[in-house]
């Protein structure tokens, strides 16, 4: 008997486990077991959604989305898993039924955004819920960057009409890790907002940190579940503008959410004395509701590529058992795992979490939450009660090693059809030669340093060379295109050095069209000099598609001294004209790229405009 609860623990996290049950009622968002008669005295919770933080990518560079932080229903029943994509360029996921898909991010094509946002449904057959997260898509590896990380406090148990106080959340905001006034910046609260998600519906007053966070509890025993987003510190704080019905138009990078359970009982039955947890990493030890930034640097010797997080929980207190859960809320993880690796960012083993060492010097966080579960017999039945206790959050946070050069990638030169004419570029054409030509830039001028081109979407290539080597140009022959569409390539390029880690990658994509479609035609106007401080007109309205569709444009700055680039005025929605607008210390050579995109064929024609800063230009 003892094996096999022991089995279903393994199974369940909730509230009870057992064979249904005439006085169960499943708790789902939008539930209210308030209406249910008669009154509950035992309540099984379904399935909490989380489809992860929000993430950055480059165009052409894997994405993983991840839902493996859901919590399951008590019962142990299996989950239906699917993934939806809901804004955004369209992508082909890998499996859009597993708690785990992948994709390639797109490009940012004009018109088309640079955001991709995807929702998460999880059913278990009684119960249905729902999250969704954003994949911001960014041209330059400086960009990449991490949402912050949030977690709730432990479950809470009360009476029928009590008064219920929500403890604040805890945060980790990781923009502030390098920032000059760090621990100030961490100290600061992110912006957050407190959701009822399952239960009778109780008025919460405070739900995002305008004051204290609390609410009548119901008159009926139930089970209630509140649900805490929090975001990035930002100039204009939007605190409701996370979670899967939020508004994500402008919404600064959101974190994986947390859930809190709310127990209504006539009688509590847990007693005073919780059980006590803590999360131990590399000899530290973070308590319930405490989140720690773990550095790992120095000389490469000394950095681990993978390290253990033990989670440890107080069986002694009262009759409660403990059973560890880990999740991942930061991370990317690497294209293919380091030998012996059981999966990509965190494999789990008992109250033991082994956690990798991200692609690049990078962060990963980990979450330890402790369930407990204690035996009840009823009837000459034994169930599973469950209760989870204040979480812990590490972030482990790899360094670029201090004995390795710092490397800093660049794609080189797009590659461009062979019927283009200067300064334009045009999509490739089948059949003709592709030369890659990437660079890199080392702290350590002199030393060779290998080099990879890897394919990651499109009809396979060959590369030549195709292994890593010295840094050398690849070639391939540009393969048939459909005949009614362009065919999209990506390729990541990135060195190779003794160690275990990467430098932050470059990332290229490429069109090939069909001969029998014609790319945009770009007519620009544009000044042969701008003074500091000063304002001019980019006008490419003349610009059009030889098969009489619709053009779209994008304009973006490609180095140089930071420019405004604003509307013309009364200009139609495709955005043809920008004002030009210069801060008065502005020098150098500015350089700016504008894409045209025929929304009739798909292709795209890019050109670039060099604009000298000169003192009394007119």
């Amino acid at each position: 008997m003892r094996r096999l609860l022991l089995s279903l623990a393994l199974l369940c996290i909730g509230a009870t486990c057992g064979d249904a049950d005439p006085d169960v009622i499943d708790v789902g968002p939008g539930d209210d077991p308030g209406a249910h008669e008669p009154p509950v005295h035992r309540i099984r919770m379904g399935p909490l959604a989380n489809a992860g933080p929000d993430q950055f990518a480059l165009p052409g560079m894997p994405v993983r989305l991840d839902g493996r932080g859901t919590t399951p229903p008590e019962d142990g029943r299996p989950l239906r898993y699917r993934w939806l994509q809901e804004a955004g360029p369209r992508v082909l996921l890998s499996d859009p039924t597993s708690p785990v898909t992948e994709f390639v991010a797109p490009s940012i094509r004009p018109g088309s955004g640079d955001r991709l946002v995807f929702r998460l449904v999880v059913e278990d057959g009684a119960a249905r819920s729902v999250d969704r997260m954003v994949v911001r898509l960014v041209e330059s590896s400086d960009r990449l960057e991490f949402a912050p990380a949030v977690i709730a406090g432990a479950e809470i148990e009360t009476r029928p009409g009590q008064e219920v106080e929500i403890p604040p959340p805890t945060f980790l905001a990781t923009a502030c890790l390098d920032r000059e006034d760090r621990e100030k910046c961490l100290a600061t609260p992110l912006p957050y907002c407190w959701s009822q998600v399952a239960g009778p519906r109780v008025a919460l007053q405070g739900a995002c940190g305008e004051g204290p966070t609390y609410f009548s509890a119901p008159a009926v025993e139930s089970l209630l579940v509140f649900r805490v987003d929090a975001h990035a510190h930002a100039d204009s704080p939007a605190p409701s503008a996370c979670g899967p019905e939020a508004d994500i138009a402008e919404t600064p990078p959101c974190a994986a959410p947390d859930y809190l359970r709310v127990v209504v009982r006539a009688v509590p039955r847990r007693g005073e004395e919780l059980p006590t947890t803590s999360l131990g990493v590399r000899g530290q030890s973070i308590g319930p509701h405490e989140a720690e930034t773990i550095e790992l640097g120095g000389v490469l010797n000394d950095i681990p590529a993978q390290l253990d997080a033990v989670g440890s929980g107080d069986d002694r207190a009262e009759r409660w058992r403990f059973v560890p859960r880990f999740r991942a809320v930061l991370g990317q993880p690497r294209l293919r795992p380091l030998p012996g690796q059981a999966d990509l960012l965190l494999g789990i083993e008992g109250n033991r979490a082994h956690v990798y060492s991200p692609p690049w010097p990078g962060l990963v966080g980990v979450v330890f939450e402790p369930w407990f579960y204690t035996e009840l017999t009823q009837g000459g039945q034994t169930r599973l009660e469950w209760m989870r206790a204040a979480p812990s959050l590490a972030i482990l946070r790899w360094t670029h090693p201090v004995d390795l050069p710092r490397i800093r990638t660049d794609a080189g030169p797009r590659p461009c059809g062979t019927s283009s004419v200067p300064p334009d570029c045009e999509p490739l054409e089948p059949g003709q030669e592709v030369v890659l030509s990437g660079s890199v830039e080392s702290s350590a001028p002199g030393s060779p340093t290998p080099t990879c081109w890897e394919q990651t979407f499109g009809p396979p290539v060959d590369l030549s060379p195709a292994a890593c080597a010295a840094n050398e140009p690849r070639r391939f022959v540009a393969p048939q295109p459909p005949p009614d569409r362009p065919l999209e390539l990506a390729f990541r390029f990135y060195p190779q050095d003794a160690s275990l880690f990467e430098s932050l990658p470059a990332t290229l994509t490429l069109q090939v069209r069909p001969t029998n479609l014609l790319p945009p035609r770009i007519v620009l106007e544009s000044p042969a000099a701008v003074a500091p401080g000063g304002s001019d007109t980019l006008d490419a309205t003349g610009s059009s598609d030889p098969h009489g569709g619709l053009v779209r444009f994008r304009w973006r700055q490609v180095s140089g001294p930071t420019a405004f680039l604003g509307p013309c005025g009364n200009e139609d929605a495709t955005e043809g004209c920008r004002v030009l607008t210069l801060p008065e210390d502005a020098t150098g050579l500015l350089v700016l790229e504008l894409e045209v995109l025929s929304e009739a064929t798909g292709l795209v024609t890019r050109r670039r405009v060099e604009i000298p800063v000169v003192e009394g230009a007119p």
